[in-house]
Protein backbone atom coordinates (compact mmCIF):
# COMPACT_ATOMS: atom_id res chain seq x y z
CA UNK A 1 0.00 0.00 0.00
CA UNK A 2 1.62 2.69 -1.13
CA UNK A 3 1.86 5.96 1.20
CA UNK A 4 0.37 9.16 -0.15
CA UNK A 5 1.32 12.55 0.94
CA UNK A 6 -0.63 15.19 0.94
CA UNK A 7 0.31 18.60 0.06
CA UNK A 8 -1.67 21.75 1.48
CA UNK A 9 -1.09 24.45 -0.70
CA UNK A 10 -0.98 27.83 1.54
CA UNK A 11 -1.52 31.52 0.05
CA UNK A 12 1.84 33.02 -0.35
CA UNK A 13 2.57 36.38 0.82
CA UNK A 14 3.59 38.75 -1.86
CA UNK A 15 5.50 42.16 -1.13
CA UNK A 16 4.78 44.98 -2.25
CA UNK A 17 1.46 45.91 -3.96
CA UNK A 18 -0.38 43.18 -5.66
CA UNK A 19 -2.06 42.97 -8.93
CA UNK A 20 -5.90 44.45 -8.24
CA UNK A 21 -3.89 47.10 -6.17
CA UNK A 22 -1.19 47.87 -9.28
CA UNK A 23 -3.99 48.13 -12.26
CA UNK A 24 -5.64 50.42 -9.64
CA UNK A 25 -3.34 53.15 -9.05
CA UNK A 26 -2.61 53.19 -12.76
CA UNK A 27 -6.31 53.78 -13.63
CA UNK A 28 -5.73 56.69 -10.60
CA UNK A 29 -3.07 58.19 -12.25
CA UNK A 30 -4.47 58.19 -16.15
CA UNK A 31 -7.41 60.06 -14.64
CA UNK A 32 -5.45 62.70 -12.87
CA UNK A 33 -3.47 63.09 -16.13
CA UNK A 34 -6.57 63.11 -18.13
CA UNK A 35 -7.99 66.01 -15.70
CA UNK A 36 -5.39 67.87 -15.98
CA UNK A 37 -5.65 67.96 -19.91
CA UNK A 38 -9.04 68.40 -19.79
CA UNK A 39 -8.29 71.92 -17.56
CA UNK A 40 -5.65 72.76 -19.67
CA UNK A 41 -7.91 72.90 -22.79
CA UNK A 42 -10.37 74.72 -21.09
CA UNK A 43 -9.26 77.43 -19.33
CA UNK A 44 -6.50 78.14 -22.77
CA UNK A 45 -7.50 79.62 -25.68
CA UNK A 46 -7.17 77.93 -28.91
CA UNK A 47 -3.40 77.65 -30.15
CA UNK A 48 -2.12 79.25 -26.64
CA UNK A 49 -0.48 77.32 -23.88
CA UNK A 50 -1.85 77.75 -20.00
CA UNK A 51 1.63 77.40 -18.34
CA UNK A 52 2.54 79.79 -15.89
CA UNK A 53 4.64 82.63 -17.55
CA UNK A 54 4.95 81.54 -21.05
CA UNK A 55 2.79 84.49 -22.46
CA UNK A 56 4.29 87.86 -22.19
CA UNK A 57 2.72 90.51 -20.37
CA UNK A 58 0.10 92.75 -22.27
CA UNK A 59 1.31 96.18 -21.42
CA UNK A 60 4.08 97.63 -19.47
CA UNK A 61 4.67 100.53 -17.18
CA UNK A 62 0.87 100.54 -16.13
CA UNK A 63 0.10 103.13 -13.41
CA UNK A 64 -2.58 105.18 -12.16
CA UNK A 65 -2.99 108.92 -11.88
CA UNK A 66 -4.83 111.94 -11.77
CA UNK A 67 -6.78 110.65 -9.40
CA UNK A 68 -10.04 112.55 -8.34
CA UNK A 69 -13.25 111.90 -6.50
CA UNK A 70 -14.80 110.76 -9.73
CA UNK A 71 -12.04 109.75 -12.26
CA UNK A 72 -8.33 108.79 -12.73
CA UNK A 73 -5.84 108.03 -15.44
CA UNK A 74 -4.84 104.73 -16.62
CA UNK A 75 -1.28 104.50 -18.26
CA UNK A 76 0.62 101.83 -19.95
CA UNK A 77 2.98 100.78 -22.91
CA UNK A 78 2.46 98.55 -25.25
CA UNK A 79 5.40 96.27 -27.28
CA UNK A 80 3.39 97.14 -30.85
CA UNK A 81 0.65 99.97 -31.69
CA UNK A 82 -2.76 98.28 -30.66
CA UNK A 83 -6.29 99.25 -29.52
CA UNK A 84 -6.25 97.95 -25.53
CA UNK A 85 -9.42 97.53 -23.62
CA UNK A 86 -9.42 98.19 -19.63
CA UNK A 87 -12.50 96.26 -17.78
CA UNK A 88 -13.13 97.95 -14.99
CA UNK A 89 -15.01 96.53 -11.45
CA UNK A 90 -16.31 97.96 -8.78
CA UNK A 91 -15.10 97.06 -4.96
CA UNK A 92 -17.94 93.84 -5.42
CA UNK A 93 -16.24 92.79 -9.04
CA UNK A 94 -19.00 93.86 -11.08
CA UNK A 95 -17.95 95.19 -14.03
CA UNK A 96 -19.17 98.87 -14.09
CA UNK A 97 -17.66 99.28 -17.73
CA UNK A 98 -14.96 99.00 -20.94
CA UNK A 99 -12.91 101.98 -21.65
CA UNK A 100 -10.30 102.12 -24.84
CA UNK A 101 -8.00 103.71 -26.32
CA UNK A 102 -9.83 105.28 -29.88
CA UNK A 103 -6.82 104.50 -32.50
CA UNK A 104 -3.88 102.02 -32.04
CA UNK A 105 -0.98 103.53 -30.34
CA UNK A 106 2.02 102.26 -28.38
CA UNK A 107 1.71 104.68 -25.48
CA UNK A 108 -1.98 104.53 -23.90
CA UNK A 109 -3.42 106.73 -21.56
CA UNK A 110 -7.21 105.82 -21.01
CA UNK A 111 -9.53 107.78 -18.21
CA UNK A 112 -11.36 106.63 -16.62
CA UNK A 113 -14.87 108.89 -15.48
CA UNK A 114 -18.28 108.78 -13.36
CA UNK A 115 -16.65 107.10 -10.74
CA UNK A 116 -17.63 107.60 -6.89
CA UNK A 117 -15.03 108.97 -4.41
CA UNK A 118 -13.58 107.15 -1.68
CA UNK A 119 -13.95 103.74 -3.68
CA UNK A 120 -11.73 100.79 -4.37
CA UNK A 121 -11.93 99.75 -8.20
CA UNK A 122 -9.90 97.49 -10.36
CA UNK A 123 -9.09 96.99 -13.65
CA UNK A 124 -7.89 94.60 -16.10
CA UNK A 125 -6.47 95.00 -19.87
CA UNK A 126 -7.71 92.95 -22.70
CA UNK A 127 -5.90 92.46 -26.29
CA UNK A 128 -6.51 90.56 -29.00
CA UNK A 129 -4.24 89.45 -31.81
CA UNK A 130 -5.15 89.43 -35.87
CA UNK A 131 -6.50 85.72 -35.26
CA UNK A 132 -9.25 87.10 -32.52
CA UNK A 133 -7.20 85.19 -29.82
CA UNK A 134 -7.45 87.02 -26.64
CA UNK A 135 -4.95 88.07 -23.86
CA UNK A 136 -6.30 89.77 -19.90
CA UNK A 137 -3.89 90.76 -17.54
CA UNK A 138 -3.66 90.30 -14.23
CA UNK A 139 -6.54 92.35 -12.00
CA UNK A 140 -4.44 96.16 -10.76
CA UNK A 141 -6.55 98.37 -8.04
CA UNK A 142 -6.82 102.06 -7.07
CA UNK A 143 -8.77 103.84 -4.41
CA UNK A 144 -10.40 107.51 -5.89
CA UNK A 145 -9.96 110.22 -3.58
CA UNK A 146 -12.72 111.33 -0.70
CA UNK A 147 -14.42 114.74 -1.42
CA UNK A 148 -12.44 117.41 -0.18
CA UNK A 149 -13.04 118.82 3.39
CA UNK A 150 -15.34 121.59 3.39
CA UNK A 151 -13.99 124.57 5.10
CA UNK A 152 -16.45 127.22 6.87
CA UNK A 153 -16.66 129.03 9.68
CA UNK A 154 -13.46 131.69 8.64
CA UNK A 155 -13.75 134.12 11.10
CA UNK A 156 -10.92 137.35 12.91
CA UNK A 157 -11.46 135.86 16.91
CA UNK A 158 -8.78 138.73 17.99
CA UNK A 159 -7.32 141.56 16.41
CA UNK A 160 -4.70 144.20 17.42
CA UNK A 161 -3.26 146.93 15.28
CA UNK A 162 -0.61 145.33 14.05
CA UNK A 163 -1.97 141.43 13.84
CA UNK A 164 -5.43 139.33 13.34
CA UNK A 165 -5.73 135.58 14.65
CA UNK A 166 -8.17 133.72 11.51
CA UNK A 167 -9.56 131.03 12.59
CA UNK A 168 -11.62 128.11 10.54
CA UNK A 169 -13.08 124.87 10.80
CA UNK A 170 -13.09 121.97 8.59
CA UNK A 171 -15.57 119.09 8.68
CA UNK A 172 -13.02 116.56 8.94
CA UNK A 173 -9.36 115.97 10.41
CA UNK A 174 -6.81 117.76 7.75
CA UNK A 175 -3.30 119.38 7.66
CA UNK A 176 -4.54 122.97 6.27
CA UNK A 177 -2.31 126.02 6.00
CA UNK A 178 -2.89 129.69 5.31
CA UNK A 179 -1.04 132.18 3.12
CA UNK A 180 -1.67 135.89 2.62
CA UNK A 181 -0.34 138.88 0.90
CA UNK A 182 -0.83 142.58 0.66
CA UNK A 183 -3.01 143.66 -2.20
CA UNK A 184 -0.62 144.79 -5.18
CA UNK A 185 2.30 142.95 -3.56
CA UNK A 186 3.98 139.44 -5.27
CA UNK A 187 5.27 138.75 -1.80
CA UNK A 188 3.61 135.77 -0.02
CA UNK A 189 3.61 134.38 3.63
CA UNK A 190 2.73 130.77 4.30
CA UNK A 191 1.90 129.80 7.89
CA UNK A 192 1.73 125.78 7.58
CA UNK A 193 0.16 123.49 10.45
CA UNK A 194 2.02 120.02 11.39
CA UNK A 195 -1.29 117.64 12.74
CA UNK A 196 -4.39 117.41 11.84
CA UNK A 197 -7.62 118.57 13.23
CA UNK A 198 -10.90 120.57 12.59
CA UNK A 199 -10.01 123.53 14.77
CA UNK A 200 -7.66 125.74 12.72
CA UNK A 201 -6.04 129.00 13.26
CA UNK A 202 -3.43 131.18 12.24
CA UNK A 203 -2.16 134.84 13.51
CA UNK A 204 -1.08 136.92 10.59
CA UNK A 205 1.08 139.45 11.02
CA UNK A 206 2.74 142.03 10.91
CA UNK A 207 -0.22 144.14 9.17
CA UNK A 208 -0.89 147.71 7.93
CA UNK A 209 -4.22 148.86 9.60
CA UNK A 210 -4.64 150.51 6.03
CA UNK A 211 -4.37 147.81 3.67
CA UNK A 212 -6.58 145.10 2.12
CA UNK A 213 -4.65 141.61 3.25
CA UNK A 214 -5.66 138.86 0.60
CA UNK A 215 -5.56 135.16 1.90
CA UNK A 216 -5.75 131.21 0.76
CA UNK A 217 -6.58 128.72 3.18
CA UNK A 218 -5.85 125.76 1.96
CA UNK A 219 -6.47 122.05 3.52
CA UNK A 220 -3.87 119.32 1.78
CA UNK A 221 -4.17 115.25 2.38
CA UNK A 222 -1.53 113.65 4.22
CA UNK A 223 0.32 111.58 1.80
CA UNK A 224 1.24 113.82 -1.12
CA UNK A 225 0.21 117.15 0.62
CA UNK A 226 -1.70 117.79 -2.44
CA UNK A 227 -4.13 120.42 -2.02
CA UNK A 228 -7.44 119.39 -1.84
CA UNK A 229 -9.65 122.58 -1.14
CA UNK A 230 -9.37 125.88 -1.02
CA UNK A 231 -11.31 129.16 0.80
CA UNK A 232 -10.53 132.69 -0.81
CA UNK A 233 -10.57 135.82 1.28
CA UNK A 234 -9.62 139.10 1.92
CA UNK A 235 -8.68 140.97 5.66
CA UNK A 236 -8.92 144.91 6.45
CA UNK A 237 -8.28 146.12 9.41
CA UNK A 238 -9.93 149.85 8.43
CA UNK A 239 -13.49 149.84 10.49
CA UNK A 240 -12.89 147.48 12.50
CA UNK A 241 -11.30 143.96 12.20
CA UNK A 242 -13.36 142.05 9.52
CA UNK A 243 -12.86 139.42 6.49
CA UNK A 244 -14.50 140.47 3.29
CA UNK A 245 -14.91 138.51 0.48
CA UNK A 246 -14.24 139.50 -3.56
CA UNK A 247 -17.28 139.86 -5.93
CA UNK A 248 -17.90 136.40 -7.95
CA UNK A 249 -15.18 136.91 -10.74
CA UNK A 250 -16.40 136.10 -14.18
CA UNK A 251 -15.89 135.34 -17.58
CA UNK A 252 -18.67 136.45 -20.36
CA UNK A 253 -18.42 137.41 -24.10
CA UNK A 254 -19.20 140.86 -25.07
CA UNK A 255 -21.72 142.09 -27.74
CA UNK A 256 -18.40 142.84 -29.44
CA UNK A 257 -17.05 138.98 -29.88
CA UNK A 258 -14.40 139.29 -27.34
CA UNK A 259 -13.96 137.99 -23.83
CA UNK A 260 -13.72 139.65 -20.76
CA UNK A 261 -12.59 138.51 -17.17
CA UNK A 262 -13.78 140.66 -14.16
CA UNK A 263 -10.94 139.79 -12.33
CA UNK A 264 -9.01 141.75 -14.88
CA UNK A 265 -9.77 144.61 -13.96
CA UNK A 266 -8.30 144.39 -10.30
CA UNK A 267 -6.81 148.09 -9.69
CA UNK A 268 -9.95 149.78 -10.91
CA UNK A 269 -13.06 150.37 -9.40
CA UNK A 270 -15.90 149.09 -11.24
CA UNK A 271 -19.57 150.03 -11.59
CA UNK A 272 -21.32 146.41 -12.61
CA UNK A 273 -25.17 146.66 -14.28
CA UNK A 274 -27.24 143.81 -14.25
CA UNK A 275 -30.03 145.02 -17.09
CA UNK A 276 -32.09 143.76 -19.54
CA UNK A 277 -33.45 145.65 -23.28
CA UNK A 278 -36.91 144.52 -22.37
CA UNK A 279 -37.10 146.19 -19.08
CA UNK A 280 -37.78 150.11 -18.92
CA UNK A 281 -36.14 150.89 -15.71
CA UNK A 282 -33.11 149.33 -17.60
CA UNK A 283 -33.91 151.04 -20.87
CA UNK A 284 -33.37 154.27 -18.81
CA UNK A 285 -30.36 153.52 -16.57
CA UNK A 286 -28.48 152.04 -19.34
CA UNK A 287 -28.59 155.70 -21.90
CA UNK A 288 -27.82 157.42 -18.27
CA UNK A 289 -24.32 155.00 -17.89
CA UNK A 290 -23.46 154.79 -21.90
CA UNK A 291 -23.05 158.97 -21.06
CA UNK A 292 -21.02 158.17 -18.31
CA UNK A 293 -19.12 156.17 -20.15
CA UNK A 294 -18.74 158.47 -22.74
CA UNK A 295 -17.29 161.37 -19.90
CA UNK A 296 -15.23 159.08 -18.37
CA UNK A 297 -11.96 160.90 -17.78
CA UNK A 298 -10.69 159.06 -14.62
CA UNK A 299 -9.40 155.69 -16.18
CA UNK A 300 -9.36 153.97 -12.43
CA UNK A 301 -13.41 153.63 -12.49
CA UNK A 302 -15.04 151.05 -15.19
CA UNK A 303 -18.22 150.16 -16.16
CA UNK A 304 -19.53 146.92 -17.57
CA UNK A 305 -22.69 145.76 -17.89
CA UNK A 306 -24.20 142.56 -17.85
CA UNK A 307 -27.25 141.41 -20.21
CA UNK A 308 -29.39 138.81 -19.15
CA UNK A 309 -30.90 135.66 -20.93
CA UNK A 310 -31.99 136.88 -24.62
CA UNK A 311 -31.43 136.23 -28.19
CA UNK A 312 -27.70 137.41 -28.79
CA UNK A 313 -28.84 138.66 -32.15
CA UNK A 314 -31.27 140.60 -30.65
CA UNK A 315 -29.49 142.28 -28.18
CA UNK A 316 -26.69 142.90 -30.82
CA UNK A 317 -29.19 144.59 -32.65
CA UNK A 318 -30.44 146.76 -29.89
CA UNK A 319 -27.18 148.35 -28.80
CA UNK A 320 -26.39 149.15 -32.03
CA UNK A 321 -29.55 150.66 -33.01
CA UNK A 322 -28.93 152.64 -29.02
CA UNK A 323 -25.21 153.78 -30.07
CA UNK A 324 -24.15 151.60 -26.85
CA UNK A 325 -20.40 151.65 -26.72
CA UNK A 326 -19.47 150.70 -22.71
CA UNK A 327 -18.98 147.00 -22.48
CA UNK A 328 -22.28 144.94 -22.54
CA UNK A 329 -21.39 141.11 -21.92
CA UNK A 330 -23.75 138.28 -22.81
CA UNK A 331 -25.22 136.42 -19.67
CA UNK A 332 -27.30 133.64 -21.82
CA UNK A 333 -27.47 131.46 -19.17
CA UNK A 334 -27.80 133.93 -16.19
CA UNK A 335 -24.93 132.00 -14.41
CA UNK A 336 -23.55 135.12 -13.34
CA UNK A 337 -26.32 137.26 -12.39
CA UNK A 338 -27.25 134.22 -10.14
CA UNK A 339 -23.92 134.26 -8.40
CA UNK A 340 -24.67 137.76 -7.77
CA UNK A 341 -28.68 136.79 -6.70
CA UNK A 342 -29.71 139.18 -9.21
CA UNK A 343 -33.61 138.76 -8.73
CA UNK A 344 -34.73 142.53 -9.74
CA UNK A 345 -33.09 144.22 -12.89
CA UNK A 346 -31.83 146.84 -13.06
CA UNK A 347 -29.15 145.56 -10.44
CA UNK A 348 -25.97 147.72 -9.72
CA UNK A 349 -22.92 146.96 -7.84
CA UNK A 350 -20.09 149.05 -7.10
CA UNK A 351 -16.38 147.02 -6.75
CA UNK A 352 -13.24 148.46 -5.17
CA UNK A 353 -9.93 148.39 -6.49
CA UNK A 354 -9.39 144.81 -4.47
CA UNK A 355 -12.95 143.30 -6.10
CA UNK A 356 -15.04 143.68 -3.09
CA UNK A 357 -18.24 144.91 -3.16
CA UNK A 358 -18.47 148.37 -1.57
CA UNK A 359 -22.57 149.09 -2.34
CA UNK A 360 -25.24 147.15 -3.95
CA UNK A 361 -27.57 149.07 -5.63
CA UNK A 362 -26.84 152.67 -5.09
CA UNK A 363 -29.55 155.44 -5.85
CA UNK A 364 -28.28 157.37 -9.47
CA UNK A 365 -31.15 158.68 -11.16
CA UNK A 366 -29.27 161.70 -13.19
CA UNK A 367 -25.69 161.70 -14.38
CA UNK A 368 -24.67 164.17 -11.41
CA UNK A 369 -25.74 161.96 -8.92
CA UNK A 370 -23.77 159.16 -10.68
CA UNK A 371 -20.61 161.64 -10.40
CA UNK A 372 -21.32 162.25 -7.02
CA UNK A 373 -21.48 158.75 -6.24
CA UNK A 374 -18.36 158.19 -7.91
CA UNK A 375 -16.60 160.70 -6.66
CA UNK A 376 -17.29 159.57 -2.78
CA UNK A 377 -16.63 155.95 -3.38
CA UNK A 378 -13.30 157.23 -5.16
CA UNK A 379 -12.42 159.64 -1.92
CA UNK A 380 -12.80 156.19 0.46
Amino acid sequence: MNDEKKVTLKPTATKGINTLSVAGYILGIAGIVLLLISLSVIASPAGKSSLPGSQPPIADNITVSDLTTGSATISFTTDSAQVIDALVYDEQGKIIGVFSDSIPVINHIIRIETLYPDSLYSFQLLSADASGSRSISEKHSFTTLKPPPVISNVQISKATESAAWVTWETDRPAVTELTYWEEGSTYQNTISENATGTNHEAIIQPLDSQSIYAFVIRANNIQNHRIIAEYEGLISLKNSAQIIERAPDFTLPSVKGETMQLSSYRGKDVLLAFWSMNCPSCQQKILLLQEAFDRAVDDRVSIITVHGPAREDAIESYCSSHGLTLPVLLDIQADVGSSYNVVQLPATFILDQSGVIRSVDPVFETLEELDRLTGQFLSN
